[in-house]
């Protein structure tokens, strides 16, 4: 931390930046005092990396106040919940977290369009195989995903709604992760769609009072937005007149939308029509 300082003070910011990265991914306390740290925090040394700096200092912070010992997991979620995607990015050969597993398959998952099976077929593999340290991975992170949340960040409550349908980490609750995607659905975001879509939450509780959009306005807004599965979907319903007109076409069009994605249902239903 203080050859970083040193460095600082000798004008080489890329080297002072390199040196206290390392002390801060590992987790120690120390701080940058004085004058520097002072102009850092004000800006006045024009640097994105300082303010990342001081941005990753104040989360260490936060993240020791919440007691979450795998600070590493908890700095990567913290900076995705704020909208940057490399540390998370960074961490998905090395974890052994699960819930970094379950963050990029959600991140994957709610992309508009050109989303990657093969990434999430592995993030769900990666997961599982991390089954026994889940609950306890869970809890623990549970504070610092409710306080995104709080803030509306996005991609903090989409897992937030995802740990409370299947009881992560927090008490199963499934009428409030309806209510989460739903209104995640309405705003745009593909993954609430694609939940929606499926219709998992439908067997445990009764639906809510009507919605803004009806369920197959859902499906197309998701399968115009890009979301494979919502476009097989979306087929289905042309090819059986389900709450849409009946129309094969219109039904093969959407299956080819999807199969170009690499959906398997896709593809099968495409060749039954064949």
């Amino acid at each position: 931390m203080f050859l970083g300082v040193a460095y600082f003070l000798l004008g080489d910011k890329n080297k002072g930046m390199d040196c206290i990265a390392v002390n801060l991914d590992f987790g120690y306390k120390e701080k940058i005092s004085g004058m520097l740290f002072a102009q850092m925090e004000k800006g006045s040394l024009d640097s994105e990396e300082a303010q990342d700096v001081v941005r990753r200092m104040k989360l260490s912070d936060l993240i020791t106040s919440m007691n979450i010992a795998d600070g590493e997991s908890a700095m990567a979620l913290s900076l995705y919940f704020e909208g940057n995607t490399e540390a998370l990015e960074a961490l998905s050969k090395t974890s052994g977290n699960p819930i970094v597993f379950h963050a990029l398959r959600l991140m994957e998952q709610s992309k508009g369009g050109g989303q990657d099976y093969g990434r999430v077929l592995e993030f769900l593999g990666r997961h599982e195989a991390l089954e026994d340290k889940v609950q306890g991975a869970y809890t623990e992170i549970l504070p610092l995903v409710r306080k995104y949340s709080d803030e509306g960040r996005e991609s903090a409550r989409v897992l937030l709604a995802d740990m409370l349908m299947y009881g992560l980490g927090v008490g199963q609750d499934v009428k409030t992760a309806r209510e989460m995607f739903g209104a995640l659905a309405e705003g745009g975001n593909v993954y609430a769609q694609f939940v929606m879509i499926q219709g998992r939450l439908a067997p445990v509780v009764q639906a809510p009072a009507k919605p803004n959009l009806t369920p197959a306005q859902i499906v197309i807004q998701a399968a115009e937005a890009g979301n494979a599965e919502a476009q097989f979907q979306l087929g289905k319903m042309y090819k059986y007149g389900e709450g849409v007109g009946q129309d094969i076409q219109k039904a093969r069009y959407w299956w080819e939308k999807a199969a170009a994605q690499g959906h398997r249902g896709a593809r099968e239903a495409l060749s039954n029509m064949n």
